[in-house]
């Protein structure tokens, strides 16, 4: 299966005079409570009145989800952290995939005997067999189009996951109706950037309404740098994130990188929500 969406890279904006207009502004806050939890918790919006050029390439393109996107503090707890961390580096059921940025499937590449994977730059370096985890590259695990064993493992994450995607899709505009109906989760990923490694300036799969990104290390422990941003402009969104947090953005508007990492490891993980109509079912 070879996902086309990743390679996509856009620095789109409206000019404004000698400046480029990319400003978020808050859109107001919103709580949430997934099925197990007992407790709810809270996110802050922003949103953007900027034009992006629409993605006509894509017929199923969901343009019409505002710009926008939510920090939530302690989304995961520390156990959950360490338990998501756990599963994917171990791969302990055999859906987890090692896979290219693109979403190449690595998993009988002979070559490759690193238990997580060969991922991002754009355009990805030169593949070095000798040593697959090479610095230069970030690394990934993925269930692509098999959301079930993640669903299983992780009932109360999922479960918040979809939750916080109803409260914050109703913030910024759209009807319960269309969210009720936006709970496939396409894409999901572990994700792991090594000192020297970043993410350059893309957009997902315009085909999705939302990601969650959720931070599985901790800033200034296990790593320094590698500080996702939103937007590719002289000056773009800094999205801090602390281990446990996360962050959900609306996935066919919002381009973004992760700068260098400069020191340690730095780890994520993204589960990728769309359409039940639209969703495209194990490897192709």
């Amino acid at each position: 299966m070879i996902n086309p969406f990743h390679n996509q890279q856009h620095a789109i904006c409206v000019k404004d005079g000698s400046n480029f207009v990319m400003s978020f502004k808050l859109a107001g806050n919103y709580t949430f409570k997934g099925e197990a939890d007992k407790e709810s918790r809270s996110g802050s919006a922003y949103v953007s009145n900027d034009i992006i050029q629409p993605n006509t390439c894509y017929k199923d393109a969901q343009d019409h989800v505002p710009l926008a996107y939510a920090v939530v503090k302690n989304f995961l707890s520390a156990n959950e952290v360490q338990q998501l961390k756990k599963w994917f580096v171990e791969r302990t059921v055999p859906e987890i995939k090692r896979t290219s940025f693109d979403g190449e499937d690595l998993n009988n590449n002979e070559n490759y005997s690193n238990p997580i994977c060969l991922v991002c730059k754009l355009p990805q370096p030169a593949r070095n067999t000798n040593h697959p985890s090479s610095e230069s590259e970030p690394t990934v695990c993925q269930l692509y189009g098999c959301p079930d064993p993640f669903k299983k493992q992780f009932p109360g994450v999922f479960s918040r996951i979809i939750a916080q995607k109803n409260s914050f899709g109703r913030l910024i505009g759209l009807c319960q109706e269309e969210l009720d109906n936006v709970n496939f989760a396409q894409d999901i990923r572990y994700v792991t950037y090594r000192k020297g490694t970043s993410c350059p300036w893309h957009r997902d799969d315009p085909t999705s309404h939302f990601n969650t990104i959720m931070m599985i290390s901790e800033p200034g422990k296990d790593f320094e740098g590698g500080v996702l941003q939103f937007h590719p402009t002289s000056d773009p969104t800094d999205i801090n994130l602390e281990s446990g947090d996360a962050v959900i953005y609306s996935t066919p508007k919002v381009d973004h990188a992760v700068s260098e990492v400069t020191e340690g490891v730095r780890s994520i993980c993204l589960v990728e929500l769309k359409l039940e109509r639209l969703a495209k079912n194990n490897w192709m």
